[in-house]
């Protein structure tokens, strides 16, 4: 299993949506539950900004070996290490060999 190790930068976006069954009954009630055993999934929003057009380049690569939905090890900001896939990224290569890149790491069960 390859491992994610390049440094992001400060302030990632960490976003939850829990799966929650819910029945609806007369007069405004409900009646909740989780769905499934893996029904809290990260998903991260990541930034790389003013790097080398070659660390852009390294982690663009890693990504591209990873397109088809292959998961790959990752250590969030939390100290958390788990198991994501990348199913979107962009990069923008800027003036002086400089260059960013900003991606979406999604954590799956497996």
């Amino acid at each position: 299993m390859s491992t994610f190790t390049w440094i992001i930068d400060q302030s990632p976006n960490k976003k939850v949506k829990p799966r929650i069954n819910e029945a609806m009954f007369g007069d405004g009630y409900s009646q909740r539950s989780g769905s499934g055993i893996n029904r809290s999934l990260q998903t991260w929003s990541l930034a790389f900004t003013l790097r080398t057009k070659a660390e852009i380049d390294a982690i663009d690569n890693f990504l591209l070996d990873h397109d088809e939905g292959q998961s790959f090890d990752w250590t969030s900001p939390k100290g958390q290490a788990i198991k994501v896939i990348c199913p979107e990224w962009d990069a923008t290569y800027i003036h002086d060999g400089d260059a960013s890149l900003s991606a979406t790491f999604k954590q799956v069960p497996e």
